[in-house]
């Protein structure tokens, strides 16, 4: 019985930690760090502000708390192989995927991209996803390109799309989800690719065993 009790209290506080978590995310993305007090996180998820400190101590532990837990989020990627798939066109599907993940966590994004200004941790996760996704392209294209064009592509890709996020983020704020799913956005973020990644050039040359 003593291991029912306790199994039953680590399941509560799993719950609590993540309602708090989807709390603060929610806030943060709303009303920025500095425009968040942990009353207002308290009352946003339905706890007591003392419940809240018992799990968080400070406002600042519950920002990196929720830095850290939830970058996940937006790992790269990882499309189905398809080798009947053009390298440009398999590099088009994961970018589209990658859009994707930006319109379902716009939230995070936008919390992300605004706590990098100050926040080392912030700045060092933004680095480790644009990292990843470079990671994924190139992984992508290497079974169809040499490697070298391969990494050179996806260097050129990552610091084209985290540009067009980062300006993104900036413009457009809450209404970010929404542009991400545009038709005439995503047109303009792979136009952007194919300008400064002409994959088709590749195309004709044969990959490196």
């Amino acid at each position: 019985m003593p291991y029912l009790y306790r199994d039953n209290g680590a399941r509560r506080a799993a719950e609590t930690r993540k309602r708090i978590l989807d709390a603060a995310l929610r806030c943060f993305a709303a009303g920025g760090y500095e425009g968040t007090s942990m009353r207002q996180l308290a009352e946003c998820c339905g706890l007591t502000d003392a419940a809240l400190y018992y799990h968080f101590e400070s406002k600042q532990a519950l920002m990196e708390a929720l830095l850290r837990e939830r970058w996940g989020c937006l790992a790269a990627p990882r499309p189905e192989p398809d080798t009947a798939r053009r390298p440009s066109g398999a590099l088009a599907h994961l970018i589209d995927l990658i859009l994707d993940r930006w319109a379902e966590h716009a939230d995070y994004l936008r919390v992300l991209a605004r706590e990098a200004h100050t926040s080392a941790l912030a700045r060092e996760l933004y680095a480790r996803i644009a990292d990843e996704w470079a990671d994924s392209m190139t992984a992508l294209l290497a079974g169809r390109l040499h490697r070298d064009d391969a990494a050179r592509i996806a260097r050129s890709v990552r610091y084209a799309v985290v540009g067009v996020l980062f300006t993104g983020l900036q413009e457009h704020g809450a209404a970010f989800a929404e542009l991400a799913r545009q038709p005439a956005f995503r047109d303009h973020v792979h136009a952007l690719v194919r300008a400064v990644a002409p994959v088709e050039r590749f195309e004709a040359i044969p990959a490196a065993q």
